[in-house]
């Protein structure tokens, strides 16, 4: 994991790395991500996915995995996580309730377990239901508007 701390000046935000790098970005209309607001609701399949292998410089081997989350404008939502890697498995849709207050997430599962998540959307579509994407737990999720 990559660790490194931020610092703001006026529009620019600058992270700092543990080996000095440094990256800097202006924060814009377009890409300011905000916590959202107590009784906040989503609607739609929002999905993260990520993939590799060797296969292209000639190995033998390559993954795909996809994280997914459907969310419901009732407070409900299901999960699931395909992987693929010279086969493939499906892991088990996972439902329950939602919540979100500022910048988190907090996920009800109906055996009372409870998962929170750091949450953020893009400032700019705060007011629409179906966000073209969310930020769980530092990871960007796209909404499939063909889903």
């Amino acid at each position: 994991e990559r660790w490194g701390r931020w610092r703001q000046s006026g529009k620019a935000v600058t992270v700092t790395w543990q080996d000095g790098a440094a990256d800097a970005v202006e924060v814009t209309g377009e890409n300011l991500m905000i916590g959202g607001s107590v009784g906040m609701r989503l609607q739609g399949y929002y999905r993260h996915a990520k993939g590799g292998g060797t296969i292209v410089f000639g190995g033998g081997s390559s993954y795909f995995t996809e994280s997914n989350y459907t969310f419901y404008a009732d407070g409900t939502f299901s999960s699931g996580e395909t992987a693929i890697a010279l086969g493939g498995s499906q892991k088990a849709a996972a439902r329950g309730r939602y919540s979100i207050d500022g910048y988190t997430m907090t996920l009800s599962y109906p055996d009372g377990r409870l998962a929170r998540l750091s949450f953020a959307a893009y400032a700019h579509e705060m007011d629409k239901p179906n966000r073209q994407g969310v930020m769980l737990n530092g990871i960007y999720y796209f909404l499939d508007a063909g889903k």
